[in-house]
């Protein structure tokens, strides 16, 4: 069964885990191997990032709690001739996490050098550290020659940093050219919007390849079994507008999945 939007599913939004990106980059490869032929290849690349435990997901319900878990030491539980006073408990430390992430990397075939990125943003790319760390392969990228089209179907966490302020959208897509910096294109899309066509810039002189964002959602999100694994009898876990919860109510009334 198809998702009940037509565009990006907020319920998906609100279980975003890292299958949903890998799953959704992948899509991105698959449908561009094809038109890429024979001048370029796309391949999948993993990187990683370091983020705090609450910036792996942005989500109403966190790994970890706001305060730590406590232990109560046992009293006199080190015997030694001296005195040491007992803690009064433990707590856990927050380390750092590993995050995996995947890219899409558009090669020409022939040198094998990157020409487009292609970033499909997750939770970590969004707050604290991993944001940080981010930015910072952004501008190696843009600062080493490579074209950049970013992705960001996430309403939390913050934006990519550019001067101004954007159309208002709940969601986002750039596109950043090599020959036109430090100017970067968007698509500010709305939860009533299907996700639009994005042109993938490649080397000068060689026109755009589109990639059809829409199919690639509606790819992952039938393959992954999303019907099955989102909860539509409930509300969703993201924050919706006013207007966003009338759409949202209005979308699953038509598909029969509220009364």
């Amino acid at each position: 069964m198809p998702s009940p939007f037509p565009g990006m599913d907020p319920y998906v939004e609100g279980v975003y885990r890292m299958n949903f990106h890998s799953s959704f980059s992948n899509e991105i490869w698959r449908q561009l191997v094809p038109k890429l032929r024979p001048k370029y290849i796309a391949l999948l690349a993993e990187w990683t990032v370091r983020g705090e435990p609450d910036e792996v997901l942005i989500s109403p319900e966190p790994r970890y709690p706001d305060v730590g878990v406590f232990q109560k030491s046992p009293v006199g539980s080190i015997a030694t001739q001296e005195r040491i006073a007992a803690a009064s408990g433990t707590m856990r430390s927050i380390l750092p996490e590993e995050v995996p992430h995947i890219s899409v990397e558009i090669r020409d075939a022939q040198k094998r050098r990157l020409v487009t990125a292609i970033e499909v943003l997750s939770p970590v790319n969004k707050r604290g550290r991993g944001r940080r760390e981010y930015h910072r392969r952004r501008e190696r990228l843009l600062r080493g020659g490579a074209n950049l089209v970013e992705i960001d179907l996430l309403s939390q966490g913050a934006r990519i940093r550019l001067e101004g302020k954007p159309s208002e959208g709940r969601y986002y897509c750039y596109v950043t050219r090599v020959e036109r910096l430090p100017l970067t294109e968007f698509w500010a899309i709305s939860l009533e919007d299907r996700l639009p066509p994005l042109p993938i810039p490649l080397l000068p002189g060689d026109p755009d390849v589109a990639l059809d964002l829409q199919a690639a959602f509606d790819g992952m999100y039938d393959a992954g079994g999303y019907d099955l694994i989102v909860d539509y009898s409930q509300e969703p876990r993201v924050p919706l507008s006013e207007a966003e919860k009338a759409v949202v109510a209005q979308r699953l009334r038509s598909a029969g999945l509220r009364q």
